[in-house]
């Protein structure tokens, strides 16, 4: 079976889904890992993208992830890569995201962007947030479930790479 755990970075937070795509956030930054059942990686997706001129990063995201609009350029837009990170999303068995809803409403807002239809997203899916609130009775962010269940937070936080291998860490230590 074929796990593929995302991250994205955006640009913002999805305040309401029923507002218009041009009020909603971008996504920056794509990371997919696929693993099999016995946690060796056979996939990767890791990508920055571009923002639409006139767009940039808060100073609240660059707070989060030390990234700046600098940072972004050169990038390619994600329009251009937009069926790479497509058919990459479709290849797994099992998709799984610490907050889940979240980055496959960030993907498919971007393919909407795009003109292009949704990812064929796996039927099986793993939110972690979800699966992981009886551990303290709440939600958890990554970095508190991550110090749960190692003793330490994970480093780099809210970059998309760092929080997907430690969120695959976090998956095959459940």
């Amino acid at each position: 079976m074929r796990h593929t755990v995302i991250d994205t970075e955006t640009t913002g937070l999805i305040e309401n889904s029923g507002r218009s795509l041009v009020r909603q956030p971008r996504v920056w930054e794509v990371c997919a890992f696929i693993y099999d059942d016995k946690g060796k990686m056979t996939g990767s997706f890791d990508e920055m993208f571009s923002l639409p001129p006139g767009e940039g990063l808060s100073a609240k995201v660059t707070s989060i992830t030390n990234v700046r609009d600098e940072d972004l350029l050169g990038k390619p837009l994600f329009e251009k890569r937009a069926p790479a990170v497509r058919d990459f999303l479709a290849k797994g068995d099992v998709v799984i995201a610490h907050n889940l809803s979240f980055d496959m409403d960030m993907i498919d807002n971007e393919m909407k962007r795009c003109g292009l239809p949704p990812v064929e997203w796996p039927k099986r899916r793993i939110c972690t947030v979800e699966q992981t609130r009886h551990l303290k009775g709440f939600n958890l962010n990554l970095g508190a479930l991550h110090e749960h269940l190692f003793g330490v937070k994970h480093e780099n936080a809210h970059r998309a790479e760092a929080d997907v291998k430690a969120l695959a860490r976090c998956c095959f230590e459940l």
